[in-house]
């Protein structure tokens, strides 16, 4: 993920984008149109609306209003006893969060700043599968508009990805789409089953 960022630079071989190579590409224009949720994700003290939309100083409050509603975060931070959640406080850098509910604040955040290559680090490992489920129709909804890259352990996160790759030691060792991959009688194969799919 750092290397498609432009973070760091491979070491050997060579990044490109539509066979431009990174060195030919400014790097802060790829960087802003790259969204990155990671396990660890930020929290801000501030308001919901603030937490979202990083005090942009004329936020399009109807579209953080459905990206909170899209992902279940209405009811989060202290509120004002008024009807407009987004002036919900979140305090003490998020403490009162769940895991869960940091994570799909950063998802919110990256889907508000709307990039066109969102990379999901272990972005919903500390989800339910419910909630899961919640993501997973929003990413759907997503598809042919919006690139994802999402880097997972749980298989079932990757389930609905055009492309999947299977990586060991830091190689390729399979690739092809999750009903591909799991018919293959290889790695992938091996841990679908010791996931109970």
């Amino acid at each position: 993920a750092n290397l498609i960022c432009g973070l760091i630079t491979p070491s050997s071989g060579e990044i490109s984008i539509d066979d431009v190579p990174y060195k030919l590409i400014s790097i802060q224009a790829l960087q802003q149109s790259i969204g990155y949720v990671t396990q660890e994700s930020a929290v801000f003290n501030g308001s919901l609306l603030e937490n979202v939309t990083l005090w942009q100083p004329e936020p399009d409050i109807e579209r953080v209003q459905e990206i909170l509603e899209q992902l279940d975060l209405k009811g989060i931070g202290v509120g004002y006893g008024t009807a407009n959640y987004t002036e919900n406080i979140i305090g003490g850098d998020g403490a009162q969060l769940s895991g869960g509910e940091r994570q799909r604040l950063s998802i919110a955040r990256e889907l508000y700043r709307n990039p066109a290559l969102m990379i999901l680090d272990e972005a919903t490992s500390a989800l339910d599968s419910q909630l899961e489920l919640k993501i997973d129709e929003l990413l759907e909804s997503q598809r042919g508009i919006k690139t994802f890259l999402i880097i997972a352990h749980r298989l079932s996160t990757v389930r609905n990805a055009d492309l999947i790759y299977v990586l060991d030691q830091g190689k390729v060792i399979e690739s092809g789409s999750f009903v591909e991959l799991v018919n293959s009688n290889g790695e992938f194969t091996r841990m679908v089953k010791m996931q109970s799919f």
